[in-house]
């Protein structure tokens, strides 16, 4: 199998947004040999992409090089269903400032780094009572190397970011689900898993870092966390097509390497992409989440229906929170600590079948907090929801959506988030099959070409085009599509 992509920049009702386009391939070799009671799996594949803008992040990725390669077994046993494999993965990743954007700051910046993966599952499923018992073992070992160059004046050394990098977590599981009684059915399982963390002194650093560098040095950089995962999860029938659920969760979440290992402030964020800089911290804990989850599902002649709430108490969240110290841009730079949160909300969904029309309506609501300042968390969606209909008759289906979202004014205040107004935009669809392994389906998106801001979307840190610096990237404009499915 196989796969290209190239895209310019996309369009936003205001207008091109700048540094959006990319370039992409895949392509992957599978085969399976089936060996008695078993399958033998073989799966090798590469990754090309190039120029791909990333206007929310620092520098754009101007070249991703992945290889990887599985091999995996499947079948029964004397014990039980097996299910193992064995991977490896291995990405040659550079960024820069200057390739795709007009340039950023007083200096031309590259950063090339590698990233190895090696990993190893092994599953066993068996009859267990009136259930299932599933038994397993899982190995990710993690190698990371970064380090930025200035050529703008080649003669400055390079600066590492992370040398010798490396997170290898190591995990047992067991889960248990099956019939308690006749309208009662149990899914309970744990998981423990140790995550081993180190990595290398700094070596090559520019002036300004130096006194960071002779600090992080000085520091033992192992790290060893032992988490603990665990659910409990109970659905009962209250009548033949209407059944309650619950279930007590306990998830944990050790630091990444950028959290902890980042020894200078960088405009690095690991994902935020709010447009600031952010801080490594060693004497980061583990998250650890406690939640409760309660819905109910019902279905009857053309209905179906659910809805469910959660509530999450998480102990030492991971975020930025700003310190004594300022950035280039005179903001000051939030290095990474535990902090107490809490997270909350519904979501609830309805569809209706009457005849050759179905309609849909759904809707979701999620708050987050910092129960240690009363602040808001970072990015969490406000209330969103949507209508839909579809008409379907013989080879055809038409139909359309209404996607609309409230304002988000629950922002997070640590990183200045911004504020986004609220918006609805209409998507249109048809399909036509005229026979069963070909398909063929156009649509428009964004029909009336609103001008609207996702609320999970990035700050945009490039200047030029429609987007704002320092502002949410626009959506896109209207868009139209033309796809055709042919299966042999």
């Amino acid at each position: 199998l196989g796969g290209y992509q190239d895209a310019g920049n996309y369009e936003s009702a205001r207008g091109e947004v700048v540094d959006t386009g990319y370039t992409s391939q895949r392509h992957a070799l599978a085969a399976a040999y089936k060996h008695g009671a078993g399958v033998w799996e073989f799966e090798a594949g590469t990754h090309r992409a190039r120029d791909v803008g990333t206007p929310t992040l620092p520098m754009d990725m101007v070249k991703d090089d992945a290889d990887r390669v599985r091999l995996a077994f499947r079948g029964d046993t004397p014990l039980g269903r097996l299910e193992a494999g064995v991977y490896r993965h291995e990405i040659d990743h550079v960024m820069d400032n200057y390739s795709l954007r007009p340039l950023v700051g007083p200096a031309r910046m590259v950063a090339p780094s590698t990233s190895d993966d090696t990993g190893l599952t092994l599953g066993l499923a068996r009859a267990a009572g009136s259930g299932t018992l599933k038994l397993g073992f899982e190995a990710h070992l993690n190698d990371f190397n970064v380090y930025q160059q200035n050529l703008t004046n080649p003669a400055l050394p390079k600066q590492d970011m992370f040398r010798d990098a490396e997170r290898n977590r190591t995990g047992v599981y067991g889960e248990w689900e099956g019939a308690l009684a006749q309208d009662l059915r149990l899914n309970a399982g744990l998981r423990g898993e140790i995550v081993r963390m180190d990595a290398g002194d700094i070596v090559d650093a520019f002036a300004a870092a130096a006194a960071d560098r002779a600090t992080f040095n000085a520091l033992d950089h192992k790290r060893r966390d032992s988490n603990l995962d665990a659910t409990l999860a109970l659905t009962y029938a209250l009548q033949p097509r209407v059944s309650l659920e619950g279930a007590l969760t306990r998830k944990t979440r050790s630091p990444s390497i950028l959290e902890r290992y980042l020894y200078t402030p960088t405009g690095a964020s690991a994902g935020q992409a709010d447009g600031r800089t952010y801080w490594g911290n060693l004497d980061l804990e583990p998250e650890v989440a406690h939640g409760v989850n309660l819905g109910i599902k019902a279905r009857g002649d053309g209905v179906r229906t659910s809805a469910s709430v959660f509530w999450q108490d998480v102990r030492d969240f991971i975020q930025g929170q700003p310190v004594a110290r300022l950035d280039a841009s005179g903001l000051p730079v939030l290095q990474y600590v535990n902090v107490d949160a809490r997270l909350w909300g519904a979501e609830a969904s309805l569809s209706q079948t009457i005849g050759a029309l179905e309609l849909g309506v759904w809707a979701s609501f999620t708050r987050g907090e910092n129960t240690d300042t009363g602040d808001n968390l970072y990015r969490i969606a406000p209330l969103r929801g949507g209508v839909s209909a579809d008409y379907r008759m013989q080879a055809w289906r038409i139909g359309g959506e209404w996607i609309v979202s409230a304002r988000k004014d629950d922002v997070a205040a640590y990183n200045g988030e911004p504020e986004t107004p609220g918006y609805g935009v209409l998507n249109l669809h048809a399909g036509y099959t005229p026979m069963k392994n070909l398909k063929l389906v156009a649509g428009i998106d964004n029909v009336f070409d609103k001008l609207y801001y996702d609320p999970l979307a990035g700050v945009n840190r490039v200047a030029g085009g429609a987007a704002t610096v320092g502002g949410i990237m626009p959506a896109m404009g209207r868009s139209a599509y033309v796809k055709l499915d042919w299966t042999y």
